[in-house]
């Protein structure tokens, strides 16, 4: 096991988070950060790390410890995961990005386990990307020309449904023009879903059409039976903005991607199975659940907390917490999301 590192004062620059909660007891939260400075150089997305740190309300939390997760050199950083619980055991999917010649965000997606939540061993076998689960290519595997964003193979979001552990990853479809082709993935693992021969690719695009479809999530409501998925994106104006500014997908070229207005939408199937066969009711109708004035991205709902959502604060950075916005939404595997 990596034993994590002390509390450090260094400051940190901290976005995205997810987290388990305790019965009775704290939310264990791990959130990804870098040293300040190399927000300062618009660098974070290639030195993020993951940090573990507690809470009792998700507005105020205990010193991180960072690096419970870095990437294998200076070519790698992580980026956003889940955390669930197996057994004895907690299981991290998370998203590693990679630079390699000619493009800085290559992706794919790894496991560590830990006993405890704090210190977490990296399953140097384990990782999925699309040419091992996509041969036919239905998911596609670079940045695209024309598109205004990097491709995506990233966020997992696991969850245990019919005795089989599944997979929500944001994805682009190869079969959707650019700026049309950010799509939610479904993978499946049969048997020990730590073993990356175990999961396949189920549905190449649960739902498509969008630029982005960041942080997939997916969540069942309490009275009607209904599935909702919640995904990510910014508005059109911010990435025109980009282009104007020169932004370059395939470089992360300091002071050329602008993001301000941040989306929350939602996907509704009428069952969980209709969902996870990508029958949702108008999913070409763009219903935005938190929008841009909440200057919040990557919001994840906190059940726990009568379905607030906690995202990252656009505006002053760190973590934000918006009550009440989804009282009837609650896990789809309430027992994996508990410590």
């Amino acid at each position: 096991m990596h034993e994590a590192p002390p509390a450090r004062a260094t400051p940190y620059h901290t976005w995205d988070c997810w987290y388990l909660r305790e019965p009775g007891g704290p939310f264990h939260v791990f959130m990804l950060g870098c040293q300040a400075q190399h927000k300062v150089a618009e660098k974070h997305d290639e030195h993020s790390e993951l940090g573990y740190c507690t809470s009792t309300d998700l507005k105020e939390f205990s010193p991180p410890q960072w690096g419970i997760l870095r990437g294998h050199g200076s070519n790698e950083s992580i980026w956003t995961g889940c955390t669930v619980r197996d057994g004895a055991q907690y299981l991290m999917f998370y998203t590693v990005r990679q630079t390699v010649p000619g493009y800085w965000a290559r992706q794919v997606i790894r496991l560590a386990v830990s006993p405890d939540l704090e210190h977490w061993a990296p399953v140097d076998s384990f990782e999925l990307a699309p040419e091992h689960l996509d041969p036919e290519g239905a998911t596609s595997a670079g940045a695209r020309c024309g598109d205004r964003t990097i491709h995506a193979w990233r966020d997992p979001y696991v969850f245990r449904h019919a005795g089989r552990w599944h997979m929500l990853v944001s994805a682009r479809s190869a079969s959707q023009p650019a700026r049309r082709n950010a799509c939610v993935a479904l993978l499946v693992a049969e048997g020990d879903c730590r073993e990356r021969s175990n999961w396949r690719l189920s549905m190449p695009s649960l739902v498509t059409g969008y630029e982005e479809l960041d942080v997939p999530l997916l969540y069942l409501e309490e009275g009607t039976g209904a599935a909702v998925m919640l995904a990510s994106l910014f508005s059109g104006s911010d990435y025109a903005r980009s282009m104007k500014l020169g932004y370059d997908p395939k470089r992360n070229t300091p002071g050329t991607k602008y993001r301000q207005d941040g989306l929350l939408v939602g996907f509704r199937a009428l069952s969980l199975d209709q969902a996870l066969s990508g029958r949702f009711v108008d999913p070409e109708r763009q219903r935005v659940e938190v929008g841009p004035l909440a200057r919040l991205y990557a919001g994840q709902v906190v059940p726990e907390l009568g379905g607030a959502v906690v995202g990252v604060d656009l505006e002053h950075g760190g973590q934000k917490l918006i009550p009440s916005v989804f009282p009837t939404l609650r896990y789809v595997d309430p027992e994996s999301r508990r410590r």
